[in-house]
């Protein structure tokens, strides 16, 4: 399961570990006992190696495992998930750059003004419309930088032509085509119609037939 960051990641954690009901699990300790639960740390100290190298354990053993880490972070980047280590991806959210940083107010600015000055050069449009089409570029090297980050976590589980994973996008943004667009093409032509508006039972049956249709457990 891939977050957009750290700091959503140990919100999303600490709210699961809230007990709702006396004498209930919480949603954590259930987790827990469907599959061992491994999480991304964010401290250089705590090796992705290690991890791994458990989660990998897990997988083979017949609990197998919950991997919980964040998009461009060391799990998202330079590691397969080919096979069994990786036969769901969850997209939790999608990851914007903090566009308030001064690193992307700059970049944002930087090309901005390089397509308008490009305009104005060909002498293309209309003053506002020059400005427009500025923060048209800006906007889609934005969400293109988003999107890039989601594409290589989802592609750690596709690794050759006879691997296979489900892939679950928790955000209503993926519906809106402009986004969907950056999706690679091999996404697009797999993604299923109006899970919008359907239920939770009838979304895990779905995947269900997924699973058996490639004949593994699910």
């Amino acid at each position: 399961v891939f977050f957009p960051s750290y700091s959503y990641l140990d919100t999303v954690i600490k709210r699961w570990e809230v007990v709702l009901e006396p004498g209930r699990p919480s949603i954590w300790e259930r987790l827990g006992k469907r599959k061992e639960l491994f999480r991304e740390a964010k401290d250089a100290k705590v090796g992705a190696e290690d991890v791994l190298t458990e989660y990998a354990k897990a997988i083979d053993g017949n609990q197998g495992g919950l991997l919980l880490s964040v998009v461009g972070g060391k799990m998202s980047e330079g590691i397969n998930f080919s096979d069994r280590l990786g036969r769901c991806v969850v997209i939790v959210g999608l990851p914007f750059p903090n566009i308030m940083s001064g690193e992307w107010k700059a970049k944002m600015s930087y090309i901005e003004t390089a397509t308008i000055e490009r305009l104005e050069a060909a002498a293309e449009g209309t003053s506002s419309r020059r400005q427009a089409a500025g923060k048209v570029e800006a906007r889609e090297f934005y969400e293109n930088a988003c999107m890039r980050a989601v594409n290589q976590s989802v592609g750690r589980a596709i690794r050759h032509k006879n691997d296979f994973a489900s892939i679950i996008m928790v955000d209503g943004r993926f519906g809106k085509e402009g986004i969907r667009k950056k999706l690679p093409g091999w996404i697009r032509d797999g993604l299923v119609e109006g899970c919008e508006g359907k239920g939770f039972g009838e979304l895990m049956g779905g995947l269900g037939a997924f699973f058996r249709s490639k004949k593994v457990p699910s």
